[in-house]
């Protein structure tokens, strides 16, 4: 009744509302652009068995109100990161994005990977979903334009050319080799491949080795050749999944056996770059709640946030999240993005459920299992010193460690070292006190010989 007094007590202004247990610990922070509406929705209609349990825990409700929305997600992500909740969001990946940084300030410019942008002159792209993704583009790029790889000091230092331009990968700018307006020429298609323009680029190969045909530089001509091979290869990988050429985030969310899995697909400049999964533990917050909250972790100050993101449902703070991110949040527009967000489902369909689920019915399948072990715990027992015994117990849910439920037994009833009367007492203490609390598992692991399967089978 307290809680439902201080809900009524709130505001009707932006800001955000922090949940405290009975200790005064922060159990939950959240933002509004209506603090009592925002949580008084917690109050009514039906909610299931997690959100429940967290509302039981809540015995304060605490409030800061913000002059706009904005000012409320950018402090909501300042209080999370500083006071951790139980239960609220945790992304475990907290890097910034990788990108590609190509230094045309320099005389020989060169690409390299980085992960943050510096007022230095030289041209940034991306940002790229993965470390993996950045490094395929570097690698095709490398194939295709002979762009120097050496780092500055061995640049500086090089007194003939590496093994790059004997394979003719590298045109040893470090010897001088190559004048510098061809080195240049090549960085500028380097800088429209990765501005979009690949096609472009290829025109332009095409007319200049046309040119060197002619003037019977046929060496010259059979290099552009296979560089125009090679790009084509490269162009005929890139899907182009958007024809206004925009970019734009592609989100989709999926709950499954405790966990929720969302997927990210990166669209720039209309192609598909790649995307990202994340997982993490479902506390039982409504789905809203959930990806609002996923948002404003993932697009935190620093990260690039493109002009639209595609969610699956409609976000009731769609609006503060556009205010203060500045992008347009929405439903798929058109077919074209509701095929994206399907792709996006059946990846964290994939990521949250396939590999998991395949292994467990694998042991089902050859351990001639009546049903699939959504819990197994294995046990083992140890002799510290022939002094001191423990008997240890792991969990597994759905094919993870679940290491909040791994315990130690003590071995109370069982003198000197006797491996198959402590196997019988833990066992027989777990499964007692299993059968108690109704939570039992569909696999038992023991580390033993046949011996102690038999102790298991007597317990049993």
């Amino acid at each position: 009744m307290e809680f439902q007094r201080q809900v009524e007590g709130l505001p009707e202004k932006p800001g955000v509302y922090l949940f405290k247990d009975s200790k005064g610990e922060i159990i939950y922070i959240g933002k509004a652009k209506d603090l009592r509406k925002r949580v008084r929705s917690y109050l009514h209609g039906q909610k299931d068995l997690k959100t429940s349990v967290m509302l039981s825990k809540v015995a304060e409700v605490d409030h800061m109100v913000t002059e706009t929305e904005k000012e409320a997600l950018i402090l909501e992500d300042a209080l999370v990161k500083e006071h951790k909740p139980r239960y609220n969001i945790k992304l475990r990946d907290d890097k910034n994005y990788p990108l590609l940084r190509l230094s045309v300030q320099d005389r020989y410019p060169r690409l390299t990977l980085v992960r943050r942008v510096k007022a230095d002159g030289a041209l940034y792209f991306g940002p790229f979903p993965s470390a993996q993704s950045v490094r395929e583009t570097m690698r095709l790029i490398h194939w295709v334009f002979p762009l120097r790889r050496c780092s500055d000091s061995q640049f500086s230092h090089r007194s003939r050319p590496c093994l790059n331009f004997q394979m003719r990968r590298c045109l040893a700018p470090c010897c001088r080799r190559v004048p510098e307006e061809r080195y240049r020429a090549i960085v500028d298609q380097v800088r429209q491949f990765l501005e979009g323009e690949g096609e472009k680029v290829l025109k332009g190969l095409e007319e200049q080795m046309r040119k060197e045909a002619e003037a019977l530089n046929f060496e010259e001509a059979a290099r552009l050749r296979d560089r125009i091979t090679a790009l084509r290869k490269v162009l005929e990988r890139q899907r182009v999944v958007s024809l206004d050429l925009a970019d734009r985030d592609v989100i989709a969310m999926l709950r499954h056996r405790g966990k929720v899995g969302v997927y990210v697909l990166s669209i720039r400049g209309g192609k598909l770059l790649g995307g990202r999964f994340f997982d993490f533990k479902d506390v039982g917050l409504p789905n809203q709640e959930v990806l609002s909250s996923f948002l404003s972790r993932y697009y935190s100050p620093g990260r690039y946030v493109p002009p639209e993101v595609v969610v699956p449902f409609e976000l009731e703070d769609a609006s503060l999240i556009e205010a203060s991110l500045g992008v347009k949040v929405n439903t798929p527009r058109d077919e074209r993005q509701g095929d994206m967000l399907k792709m996006a489902l059946e990846n964290a369909r994939g990521k949250l459920m396939g590999e998991g689920e395949d292994v467990l019915e694998e042991l089902k399948g050859r351990f001639h299992l009546r049903q699939v072990p959504r819990r197994i715990e294995a046990f083992d027992i140890s002799n510290l010193g022939g002094e001191v015994a423990v008997g240890s117990m792991v969990v597994f849910l759905d094919g993870e460690p679940a290491r909040d439920q791994y315990r130690r037994f003590r071995i109370k009833g069982v003198r000197g070292i006797d491996d198959y009367a402590m196997t019988y007492e833990v066992l027989k203490r777990r499964l007692q006190r299993g059968r108690e609390e109704g939570v039992l598992p569909q696999l038992l692991l023991i580390d033993g010989g046949k011996g102690q399967l038999r102790i298991a089978l007597e317990v049993l």
